[in-house]
């Protein structure tokens, strides 16, 4: 039993074909479950990030009052308010921001 070589070269295209078809389609897959693979890092680093965010936002608020506890001790001695002041930082004397006056 013999092939026609017409025959042999058809096989054999036809089984690289198939080999190729194959490797194409692993290839799609391949890149599908990549892709859902970057999209879940992509969570992960969400979530990682937003604890990250939780933490600074605590920690605003947290200078934010001790900012405003400070200021509202330093206006009850002074018996002023320290809106629209500055405050020289040769003198630490508290001065208008407007005209420079005490």
């Amino acid at each position: 039993m013999k092939l026609l070589p017409e025959e042999y070269w058809e096989w054999r295209t036809t089984i690289a074909e198939m080999h190729n078809a194959n490797a194409e389609a692993q290839l799609a897959h391949a890149k599908i479950a990549i892709q859902g693979k970057d999209v879940e890092i992509a969570q992960l680093r969400l979530n990682a990030y937003k604890h990250v965010v939780k933490r600074v936002d605590e920690n605003k608020k947290a200078y934010d009052s001790e900012y405003k506890r400070f200021k509202g001790k330093i206006e009850e001695r002074l018996g002023i308010s320290l809106d629209n002041k500055v405050i020289d930082d040769l003198t630490f004397e508290v001065k208008d921001i407007n005209d420079g006056t005490s």
